[in-house]
């Protein structure tokens, strides 16, 4: 997940898998984008049926190679597992994942077995730290004990 596929030309080691736990690192040999589209030749992988197992897999990228988002944007790994507050200090869950949608994204919100979704705007969200991974929102009209 990119906001500029441009980036990934000058990426010389990458991992691949299904999170950043479980992955498997790779040289990469040469990279071509076309539009927004990344094609990518790694080291080890000589033809489409070797690197076919790895389809759907996450692309992960040492930290130092990592771009800062722009302000008021942050990557879903600093997202998930932040614990969500309201606005009166109230605890209400941990964010659980983030959906990527075409109007914006939507965070998920754990509530003991209840998952609830936020859209990840300025009407609700009021304040990001990351550092302490903590986010404090003000409750939708129904949602999270808000009127």
């Amino acid at each position: 997940m990119t906001s500029s596929a441009d980036r990934l030309a000058s990426l010389r080691r990458v991992s691949l898998g299904s999170s950043p736990a479980e992955n498997t690192p790779f040289e990469v040999e040469e990279v071509k984008v076309q539009g927004k589209t990344v094609l990518m030749k790694l080291h080890g992988l000589g033809d489409r049926s070797s690197a076919e197992p790895l389809v759907g897999s996450y692309l992960f990228i040492d930290e130092e190679m990592v771009a800062e988002p722009k302000k008021g944007s942050y990557y879903v790994d600093d997202i998930i597992g932040s614990t969500v507050v309201a606005t009166d200090g109230t605890i209400i869950g941990e964010i659980a994942d983030v959906y990527k949608l075409p109007a914006q994204d939507v965070w998920v919100v754990k509530r003991g077995d209840a998952l609830e979704m936020i859209p990840a705007v300025g009407e609700f969200i009021k304040k990001v730290d990351i550092e302490h991974r903590r986010i404090v929102i003000q409750p939708m009209e129904g949602l999270f004990g808000g009127s």
